[in-house]
C-alpha cells in the first residue's frame, strides 16, 4: 500500500513476523473476514465479568530468572511443558512441547 503525503511517496511494508507467531497475528487479521474475538478482548472480558485476576499468573511467568533472560536478549525461554517466545522484551506466546 502506498500513500502520498506532502508530495512524497511513502510505502508501508508489513513487518516480518516469526513463523510461530503468525497464527496469533492471522487470528486478528481474520476479523476483517469474519466475526472473531481477539485474545485481548477475551482477557478483558474475563477480568471484568468473571473478576479474574491475571497479575498472579503474570508474576509466575515473569520470574527473576526469566526477566534476566529477557533483558539479556533471549528470543525464547524453555520452561516446563514448552517454551515462551519473546519479541521486543515481551513474551508473545507459549508453545507447548
Amino acid at each position: 500500500m502506498a500513500k502520498t503525503i506532502n508530495k512524497r511517496k511513502f510505502i508501508y511494508k508489513e513487518p516480518r513476523i516469526p513463523k510461530k507467531q503468525r497464527t496469533t497475528v492471522n487470528t486478528a487479521l481474520t476479523c476483517k473476514k469474519k466475526p472473531a474475538v481477539s485474545d485481548h478482548a477475551l482477557v478483558r472480558y474475563c477480568e471484568n465479568v468473571f473478576k479474574m485476576d491475571f497479575e498472579p499468573l503474570r508474576d509466575k511467568i515473569l520470574t527473576p530468572k526469566n526477566v534476566k533472560l529477557i533483558n539479556n536478549g533471549a528470543a525464547s525461554i524453555k520452561v516446563d511443558g514448552g517454551k515462551f517466545t519473546i519479541a521486543n522484551k515481551c513474551i508473545t506466546t507459549f508453545i507447548p512441547d
